[in-house]
C-alpha cells in the first residue's frame, strides 16, 4: 500500500485543489482568494513539490527530447532521463540515435540544451509563495513550516543549478517587472557564494522542519535538508580541493575545503545518529534485499523520496527498460557497461575486474560470486528474468562455424584482433541475440518485478533522493578527506556488511570513489562524482566496452569477446574513445539564448 505525502490533503486535497485551479482560469480566482484559504495555500506548496527537479531518471514521455520541457510543463534537467548514466561510464544507450550519444562523441556545444537546468520560473515561484504566504490566513506553526518547505525546495534548485554552472544569479525575491534594471538583469553571483547560500539555508530550516521520518516520504523533514546540506557541502569542499577559480571567482571555491568537508561531516553525523533511519534489511537474500530497496514503499532506509502513483501520476521506466520482448514498449534502452559490471567486488572483497580471455566457463558461473549489488543491478546472460524466461544472449558456435548467421543482416567484425559476428545496425554494433543491448548487459535496478507489462506514464515506483547509505558514504569521504580514517572505515563497511560484501581494513580515497560507483550506481550520482573529483576527463575518455559470449559446441565451452561498445564506425574508429574536454566541460555553457536575455551575464570559458 502506497503512503502519500500530506496526509491530510495530498491524498484528498492535491488533486481537488489542482483541479479546482485547472477548471477554472486563474484570473477567476482572485490573490486574496488563493492565500485566505488553507487548502489552496497547501495546494501551492504541492504545486512547488511538483515542480522540483526530483525525477532524475523517471520522466514522463519518450526518453529522448527536441529541447522542449516535458509534458508536465516543468523545464526539468536532462531532455533525455538516462542521459546522466549514460554520459556517465555507466551505460550505453541501445538507441543509437537519442542525445546522449552526441554529447559522447562530440562534448558539450554552446547551444546544446541536452542537460540545461537554468529556468528561474520556479525560482520565483518558491520567492512569491514565501512573500505571499506572509498574509496567509494559517496557523503560525504550519506558516513556519510550509516556509521551510518552500526554502529546502528553493535550495534544491540551486543546487541543481550550481553544480552544472558554477556561480548563477541567486535570487531571492520574487522579481518586480517594473523594478530597477541591475535587479531585473542580475549578475552571476560566485560557485562560492551559492554554496553558501545553500548550506546556510539548509542550516536554518533543519530547525524549523519536523523531526519526523518513516512516516510522510516525499516531503520533506528536518533530515532531508541536512541530507541536502551533507551532499551540498561535500560537493563544496571538492571543489575547493580539486577544482580551480575563474572569471573572477565566478567558477571555483577559495575557501577552505577542510571547513565545508566538516560542514557535510556534521550533517551526516545527526541524520545518522538523530533520524531514526536504518539501511533496508528485510531478505537474507543480499541481491533480492538491494533491488527491493527501491521498490517496496515500506522503507526505512528512504529519507526523501519523489512519489509515483501510477496512472494519475506516473513514468515510463519501466516502458523503457524491461528487455525487448517482455514489456509494453520499447524496452532495452539502458544498458550497462563492461566498466561498472567489473567494478564490484566478489564477495570476498578481492577485486571484480575477469581475465576474460582464459574464461570458459557459462557467464552466470563467471559472475556468481559477485557483489549481490550487481546481480540487483544488471542483467546478463543466463539470468532468470521474472518472466519465468532464461536470458540466451551468445552466439551459438559448433566447430569454429558459427550458426544461423544470415549473411543479409550480420557480418564479421574485427574486435582486438579476432573476427566477430556482430549486427551491424545504424552506427552501433550488437552482438547475435542481444535483444537490443550494445554491451551484452541489461538494466536490472529499478525495473519492476511485478509487472514487465507497465503501460507508458503508469510505472508507480519512487525516486529515492535520498536514502542512508548514501548520507553513510557522504560520512566516509568527508571523514576520510579530514583525516578520520576509523570513522570513514566504519561508514563504507556498514554499507558492505548490508550488501554482504567483506569489510574493508583499509581505505583510500580511489576505494572509497569505487564504492560510492557501485552502492550509488544508475542513481545519477556518478557522473557528478567525477565532475567534482575532477577525473572526468581520466575516466570518460576511454574506450568503453561490452562482451560478447560465444557458446562452444560440441565442448559445451564459452569463450569470451571485449570490443567497444562506443564504437560508431567500422575499423579502427571502432576502437574510438568518447569525449570529455577537460578545459571546459567541468561547468556547462549558458548559451547565446541566456546570455543575450541577460547582458549582465557572462559565459563560461571555452564556449
Amino acid at each position: 500500500m502506497k503512503k502519500y505525502i500530506y496526509s491530510f490533503f495530498i491524498s484528498a486535497t492535491l488533486f481537488s485543489c489542482s483541479s479546482i485551479l485547472e477548471r477554472e482560469p486563474l484570473d477567476i480566482i482572485s490573490e486574496e482568494q488563493v492565500w485566505s484559504d488553507p487548502n489552496l495555500i497547501r495546494a501551492n506548496l504541492v504545486e512547488l513539490y511538483n515542480q522540483a527537479p526530483t525525477r532524475r531518471l523517471f520522466h514522463f514521455g519518450f526518453p529522448w527530447g527536441s529541447g522542449a520541457p516535458w509534458v508536465d510543463g516543468n523545464a526539468e534537467p536532462a531532455r533525455e532521463p538516462g542521459s546522466y548514466v549514460v554520459i556517465s561510464d555507466e551505460s550505453m544507450a541501445s538507441y543509437s540515435w537519442v542525445e546522449s550519444r552526441n554529447l559522447n562523441i562530440n562534448g558539450y556545444q554552446r547551444n546544446d540544451k541536452f542537460m540545461e537546468y537554468w529556468d528561474y520560473k520556479i525560482i520565483r515561484n518558491c520567492n512569491e509563495f514565501l512573500e505571499k504566504i506572509e498574509e496567509g490566513d494559517l496557523r503560525p506553526e504550519d506558516k513556519d513550516l510550509f516556509k521551510a518547505e518552500a526554502r529546502f525546495i528553493r535550495a534544491f534548485v540551486y543546487f541543481e543549478k550550481v553544480k552544472r554552472y558554477g556561480g548563477v544569479p541567486l535570487i531571492t525575491v520574487a522579481q518586480d517587472i517594473n523594478a530597477p534594471e541591475e535587479e531585473l538583469y542580475p549578475e552571476r553571483n560566485t560557485e562560492q557564494e551559492v554554496y553558501d547560500f545553500i548550506i546556510q539555508e539548509c542550516e536554518e530550516i533543519s530547525v524549523i522542519l519536523t523531526d519526523a521520518s518513516g512516516t510522510e516520504h516525499g516531503r520533506a523533514n528536518r533530515f532531508a535538508a541536512l541530507s541536502l546540506q551533507s551532499r551540498a557541502a561535500l560537493y563544496a569542499g571538492s571543489i575547493a580541493k580539486y577544482g580551480q577559480s575563474d572569471l573572477g571567482g565566478v567558477l571555483g571555491i577559495s575557501n577552505s575545503a577542510e571547513a565545508y568537508f566538516q560542514k557535510s561531516l556534521e550533517a551526516s553525523n545527526k541524520v545518522i545518529n538523530e533520524g531514526g533511519y536504518s539501511l533496508y534489511n528485510k531478505h537474507e537474500d543480499k541481491a533480492f534485499n538491494y533491488q527491493s530497496i527501491f521498490l517496496d514503499d515500506d522503507n526505512p532506509e528512504v529519507i526523501f523520496e519523489r512519489e509515483f502513483s501510477g496512472v494519475a501520476k506516473g513514468h515510463s521506466f519501466d516502458y523503457f527498460s524491461v528487455v525487448q520482448g517482455y514489456g509494453s514498449g520499447w524496452g532495452s534502452y539502458l544498458n550497462p557497461t563492461l566498466e561498472i559490471v567489473e567494478a564490484y567486488d566478489f564477495i570476498d572483497g578481492s577485486d571484480g575486474k575477469i581475465d576474460w580471455e582464459n574464461e570458459n566457463r557459462p557467464l552466470a558461473e563467471v559472475l556468481a560470486n559477485k557483489d549481490p549489488r550487481m546481480h540487483a543491478t544488471v542483467y546478463f546472460d543466463g539470468n532468470m528474468y521474472p518472466s519465468g524466461d532464461v536470458l540466451d544472449m551468445y552466439i551459438v558456435e559448433e566447430n569454429g562455424q558459427l550458426l544461423d548467421v544470415n549473411p543479409g543482416e550480420w557480418k564479421a567484425w574485427d574486435v582486438d584482433g579476432e573476427e566477430v559476428w556482430l549486427q551491424n545496425v545504424g552506427e552501433h554494433i550488437y552482438p547475435k541475440r542481444s535483444d537490443g543491448t550494445k554491451t551484452g548487459f541489461f538494466i536490472k535496478k529499478f525495473v519492476s518485478v511485478d509487472d514487465l507489462r507497465v503501460p507508458q506514464m503508469q510505472s508507480e515506483t519512487d525516486w529515492v533522493e535520498f536514502r542512508l547509505a548514501e548520507i553513510y558514504l557522504n560520512q566516509a569521504e568527508a571523514a576520510l578527506e579530514l583525516g578520520q580514517t576509523s570513522v570513514a572505515i566504519e561508514a563504507v563497511n556498514k554499507v558492505r556488511e548490508r550488501a554482504g560484501v567483506a569489510n574493508v581494513t583499509s581505505l583510500t580515497m580511489d576505494k572509497l570513489r569505487k564504492e560510492r560507483q557501485v552502492e550509488l550506481a544508475f542513481e545519477t550520482h556518478r557522473i557528478w562524482d567525477l565532475r567534482r573529483w575532477r577525473i572526468a576527463g581520466d575516466v570518460l575518455n576511454q574506450v568503453h566496452h561490452g562482451i560478447v559470449t560465444v557458446r562452444q559446441m560440441p565442448e559445451n565451452t564459452y569463450r569470451y569477446i571485449k570490443y567497444c561498445c562506443d564504437a560508431r564506425e567500422e575499423g579502427l574508429e571502432a576502437s574510438k574513445p568518447r569525449y570529455f574536454n577537460t578545459d571546459r566541460m567541468y561547468y556547462y555553457p549558458l548559451g547565446e539564448e541566456i546570455c543575450n536575455n541577460n547582458p549582465n551575464l557572462v559565459e563560461n570559458p571555452n564556449y
